[in-house]
């Protein structure tokens, strides 16, 4: 099978160093539960920001910024291990992954739906 040109475009496009990161809860001394995210793995990523809104909440207003980040498949990024238990951390910013795409169904790359500018 002819390997497809997009994977000669994101190599030439990709040129952003994410770091994913998984929350890890572990218990302490006392049997609380404590939360804290650890990094998963770094790659090389394609950020596109699609759109961005404000919302009111809670009286402050708030930005949010929706991105589209590409990477190269991983299968340990499926949508039932994602939302609320992973994130991608990119230059001091944090980006919530809403949604997790296999474009074509080929596991070369995955597009992730993010959004920037809400706590997890």
């Amino acid at each position: 099978m002819a390997r497809c040109a997009c994977a000669q475009t994101f190599a030439s496009r990709a040129n952003k160093r994410i770091t994913i990161e998984q929350l890890a809860v572990t218990h302490d001394s006392l049997g609380d539960s404590v939360e804290s995210w650890t990094t998963l793995a770094t790659v090389w990523a394609i950020m596109e920001p699609k759109n961005s809104r404000e919302a009111n909440e809670q009286r402050q207003l708030q930005g949010r910024t929706v991105h589209k980040i590409t990477i190269r498949y991983r299968a340990d990024m499926n949508p039932a291990q994602t939302g609320t238990r992973r994130r991608i951390a990119y230059g001091g910013r944090l980006f919530n992954i809403t949604g997790v795409i296999n474009p074509e169904e080929d596991d070369e790359f995955l597009e992730l739906t993010c959004e920037e500018g809400v706590a997890a």
